[in-house]
């Protein structure tokens, strides 16, 4: 049975999916994405997997990111992921504000400027085609060549790094100092919480574990160690 239902979800995600008429747009965190339902999805429910509403998307970090990001802030963010973040940390730094999100995947920054011109916020995201220190799992298609050190990035008064494993080597070779960083970690990759947390301390940052990343999917985060620490520059006024 696995089998025909792995024919069917390739057959019909390549071929018959794209010719049907999009029904509504699919829902993180409540806010409408880049990406769409389509007619026939609950036919195939092996497909539905891939597109369906997820309520309580990215909660910790979205959580984090609307209580830390402040009117006119300038926030950097390495992985658009679909958008979504990027969307409640434009929200939060308002117009004045400033969102740079560095991608690797084109297809990536596609959906993700979709997500935002559906949240009425276009133009309010600079995108770069680019990978951040080191290109490890990252997802997509269209990967850039372009590298960019980590020691390049431009100052900013938040730091988002959800990318996948990379995010211990860019804290490594990191030369600006956020007020705040945010940080998955994933230690399935390589980025444990526990190193995570210790390059962070010796940055001079104080350090919050925020808990699992995705609390919705928790026996995934604890066997692949996916967590969200929020580090507040110790000289840094802001809490």
């Amino acid at each position: 049975m696995k089998i025909i239902e792995k024919v069917l979800f390739h057959l019909y995600r390549y071929s018959l999916r794209r010719l049907l008429p999009a029904v509504k747009p699919v829902l993180y965190h409540g806010i409408p994405t880049g990406m769409d339902h389509k007619a026939l999805d609950r036919v195939f429910p092996t497909y539905k997997q891939l597109y369906e509403d997820i309520p309580l998307y990215e909660s910790t970090l979205i959580s984090a990111i609307t209580s830390m990001v402040h009117p006119r802030d300038r926030v950097t963010t390495v992985g658009a992921g679909h958008g979504t973040t990027l969307v409640f940390a434009a929200n939060s730094a308002g117009p004045d504000g400033q969102i740079v999100c560095y991608e690797a995947s084109a297809s990536a920054i596609k959906n993700s400027i979709r997500t935002i011109d559906r949240n009425n916020l276009s133009g309010r995201v600079d995108f770069i085609h680019a990978v951040v220190g080191k290109a490890l799992s990252i997802y997509g298609k269209g990967l850039s060549h372009n590298v960019i050190d980590a020691a390049d990035l431009e100052p900013c008064d938040v730091l988002e790094l959800d990318c996948e494993g990379a995010e211990l080597h860019i804290l490594q070779e990191l030369s600006i100092r956020p007020r705040i960083i945010l940080v998955e970690t994933h230690g399935v990759y390589g980025a444990t919480t526990s190193d995570v947390a210790a390059q962070l301390q010796q940055m001079g940052y104080i350090v919050t574990d925020l808990g699992p990343a995705e609390p919705r999917i928790l026996e995934k985060c604890a066997k692949w160690d996916l967590k969200i620490l929020k580090a507040d520059r110790a000289d840094s006024t802001t809490a």
